[in-house]
């Protein structure tokens, strides 16, 4: 438990800017989860520290904006606005108190950075997400070899840069 009292601490260091700046309440600490709602969103911060040692987080509107109802995560939101730090991501896996400090610190920068809008109520992102992630499925069930073809992070790149000029015009 002494990974998980960590993790909970830098949380709550990490990520008060939540609270402070976007009226977030801390709802839930339960293992695996940290768990932030507002109004209208609710954002998980996990880390599976018994298990596989998972840290990352997911967003959740409260209003339905993919068709089934799924989260979104972080990943996502930054490829749409930048795609070298969108290669730089990985998912953390860390196994010690200062891996932890490190991981959370980078969660709440790239969240802060890349999901500012979002966190504002704006679901503009969302709405894109969920449609790429629709026009993804429809053009992988129409060709499937093409996920055998294309490495998925190019099939990826070649949908989010036609959305990056849509979502140009946005901004």
């Amino acid at each position: 438990m002494e990974l998980w009292d960590a993790f909970v601490n830098s949380v709550d260091k990490n990520l008060k800017y939540l609270e402070d700046e976007y009226g977030f309440k801390k709802v839930s600490v339960q293992l695996p989860f940290v768990i932030y709602e507002s109004s209208f969103l609710r954002i998980r911060v996990y880390y599976e520290c018994g298990g596989r040692f998972e840290l990352d987080l997911d967003i959740e509107p409260f209003e339905r904006i993919d068709k089934l109802g799924r989260s979104f995560d972080l990943a996502g939101i930054i490829h749409l606005h930048n795609l070298v730090e969108y290669r730089k991501y990985e998912v953390r896996y860390p196994r010690t108190k200062e891996e932890i400090e490190t991981g959370v610190q980078e969660l709440a920068r790239l969240l802060k950075e890349y999901g500012a809008a979002v966190l504002h109520g704006d679901f503009y992102d969302l709405r894109e997400l969920a449609e790429l992630s629709y026009e993804a499925e429809e053009i992988l069930k129409k060709n499937p070899r093409l996920a055998l073809e294309k490495t998925l992070d190019r099939f990826a790149d070649e949908l989010f840069l036609k959305y990056a000029k849509k979502h140009r015009k946005h901004t």
